[in-house]
């Protein structure tokens, strides 16, 4: 392991000093379980946020842009459990379709595998994605992988998704497309569960199950999901379990304790066209089979104030299916990290918050063997290969002028194998009515946002490990692939709705492209690409009734050539209804048409996909305050399309069942 340089030493050391500092200096007060929950978004059932479940308020409050949107320099989108459930999402990425900007790129046909993909404003369907995921603040693999691996939380343990669009390098580190933050549920007070069980076609069946208890001084929540299909082609067919664990303990009124551990067994099949190389199988594998287990602590300070947290946590990867002969070991991944933050409020309304990440990962495979040998022989040399990455950094945010706000922050990040790189952003806010409640523009948001966001290189990228021998060969001279972003958005409220428009410019550099190849000589991964892309991308919610809401949206993107499996243009509609005089049947209808989609066929050379429109259509009864019935289809209209060369997406498919809250 490197030594840390002295200017990256004196750094630490500063980030260090200032949450000490905050934490000594500030004057503490009490903090209740009830504020806990109200940082965090409320939880189902208190009878402080139970309206917030109702879906007419649903409709009236918080359908299609972020309520924070207002306050922010950067372009968001939530979604709430709530309006999940209104989906019937699965998993967390099911959740994001039909939504602006934002696209997931599936490869069997059944949504929430580990072979989907999400993607942000044009980057992430394909090498590795840039998309930062959390989950309660714990980093979803990506150091060592190429990609987080979004199957293993199902909506039923989610309270709410958080998407940046765009990097946020100061505060959440490497990821050149985004950020997606999971916040998993907070129970309500006494004992409570969730039971979510649904049939569909493709023998496909969903069951999930939640039991929850808490009290004044914390709670205990325990969940599970079983997910499997028949796959929408042949040779799709897929297997997902998954389990959670996770409490909570308030030491005292200022310190809590946060814990928690998950694991997933993830089963799917591919269609024959897509060859798999170890660690995840023998050469030619097509059923793969990968566990992961992650687990995480968190130890939290809140004073009147300030706060900061302590967050250590570690995860594993276990390739099951790699088939291995007697005496050579299978191929593991292992990530483990801590994050440290803490938020001091200062003066005139100003905000700085500071912290360091620390991440170490590191990879073992035995490389497959020659073509034509099924297995690798006994004493094969195994790959090991580990790499570290901390980053501290210091962000400040705070008012003008009442009408101008301003968020800037620098973040230094230290890598073993590439040395040191810098990243930041700066935004600022413009309200021109926030001080005259009878001002034209009270209403009226202006932001602009200048980014330069980063991503490391994975393991896989540097060494080779994942792949091994010929088929990958180690690419130690890498250096991070960098984003330069900027971006103008405009936020307009008005009776029964709100527009949302942002513009954005990225600028991208030492992209990772593979050169030389087919083998022999072996194709090497080199800093070679760069690209521009321009685009826009609109919101608007409107909200004519009660019980009615309509969103729209698109986006449209100047993409390089070089990005594939993501439409450049998207149209997406969606509308939601209670149906008079049935109260308790709600009704949503979305739909997206995208065009201009690219992708690799099976010489290498680029070629356009069909144009598509895809229309999905969900009810829901609530028959009493515990039992909802509900009924989702997709693809109403049947359409024919490929969001991925050679693999055609699922046709009219269906899926019926009933959720159960006590």
């Amino acid at each position: 392991m490197d030594p840390l340089s002295p200017s990256l030493r004196s750094c630490v050391s500063a980030v260090a000093c200032v949450s000490v500092l905050a934490i000594s200096s500030v004057a503490s007060g009490p903090v209740a379980l009830a504020a806990d929950q109200a940082r965090e978004g409320g939880h189902e059932g208190d009878p402080s946020t139970r309206q917030q479940v109702d879906t007419m308020v649903v409709i009236g409050r918080r359908w299609g842009i972020d309520p924070a949107q207002r306050e922010r320099t950067q372009t968001t989108t939530a979604v709430f459990r709530e309006e999940a459930a209104l989906q019937h999402a699965t998993v967390a990425f099911d959740a994001l379709r039909h939504t602006p900007g934002l696209a997931i790129t599936q490869r069997t046909g059944f949504l929430g595998t580990g072979m989907n993909r999400l993607s942000i404003r044009g980057l992430g369907a394909s090498g590795p994605s840039g998309v930062q995921v959390y989950v309660d603040g714990r980093p979803d693999p990506t150091a060592s992988f190429v990609h987080p691996i979004g199957q293993a939380y199902t909506m039923g343990e989610v309270q709410s998704l958080e998407i940046i669009h765009g990097p946020s390098p100061v505060l959440h580190g490497s990821g050149k497309a985004g950020v997606v933050n999971v916040q998993t549920v907070t129970p309500k007070p006494g004992y409570s569960g969730y039971l979510r069980a649904s049939v569909g076609t493709k023998g496909t069946t969903e069951n999930m199950v939640m039991a929850s208890v808490a009290g004044e001084r914390g709670f205990l929540r325990a969940s599970g999901s079983y997910r499997r299909t028949d796959g929408a082609i042949e040779e799709t067919d897929a297997r997902v379990a998954t389990g959670q664990l996770r409490g909570r303990y308030h030491l005292d009124e200022r310190w809590s304790l946060t814990g928690g551990i998950s694991h997933s067994d993830d089963t799917f099949a591919t269609p024959g066209e897509i060859d798999v190389f170890g660690p995840f199988g023998s050469p030619g594998t097509e059923t793969l089979d990968l566990v992961q287990t992650a687990a995480d602590v968190v130890i939290e300070g809140r004073f009147e104030r300030a706060e900061t947290s302590l967050q250590l946590w570690g995860f594993k990867l276990d390739p099951r299916s790699q088939a291995v002969p007697p005496g050579v070991s299978r191929a593991d991944i292992h990530e483990t990290g801590a994050r440290s933050r803490t938020l001091v409020e200062l003066p005139r309304g100003y905000e700085m918050t500071a912290g360091a990440d620390l991440l170490y990962a590191r990879a073992r495979n035995t490389p497959p063997p020659p073509p034509g040998i099924s297995l690798p022989p006994p004493g094969a040399p195994e790959l090991r290969a580990s790499s570290r990455e901390i980053g501290p950094y210091v962000q400040l945010s705070g008012p003008i002028t009442p009408a101008l706000s301003w968020t800037g922050g620098v973040r230094i990040v230290n890598h073993s194998e590439y040395g040191t790189e810098p990243a930041g952003e700066l935004g600022m806010r413009l309200n021109p009515g926030a001080d005259s409640p009878d001002h034209p523009m009270r209403n009226t948001a202006f932001r602009v946002r200048a980014t330069r966001g980063y991503q490391s290189p994975p393991l896989q990228q540097l060494f080779g490990i994942f792949i091994g021998g010929p088929a990958g060969p180690s690419n130690p001279n890498l250096k991070p692939e960098t984003l330069d972003q900027i971006e103008l958005g405009w936020n307009q409220r008005f009776a029964g709705g709100e527009v949302d428009m942002v513009v954005f410019v990225q600028s991208a550099d030492d992209l990772v492209q593979p050169v030389g190849g087919p083998p022999p000589p072996p194709p090497h991964l080199r800093n070679v690409g760069s690209f521009t892309h321009r685009g826009l991308e609109l919101r608007t919610v409107l909200r004519p009734h009660s019980r009615l809401a309509l969103t729209l949206g698109g986006t449209t993107r100047d993409l390089s050539d070089g990005i594939i499996r993501e439409p450049h243009h998207t149209l997406d509609a969606a509308l939601m209804a209670s149906l008079l005089p049935y109260r308790d049947l709600t009704l949503r209808l979305s739909g997206r048409a995208a065009f201009d989609t690219f992708d690799l066929d099976d010489t290498g050379q680029r070629t356009r996909l069909s144009n598509y429109f895809v229309a999905d259509l969900n009810l829901m009864y609530r028959a009493n305050e515990h039992v909802k019935p509900f009924l989702r289809i997709n693809n109403l209209t049947d359409s024919s399309y490929e969001t991925w060369f050679g693999i055609p997406m699922p046709g009219i498919t269906a899926l019926a069942g009933v959720t159960v809250e006590f």
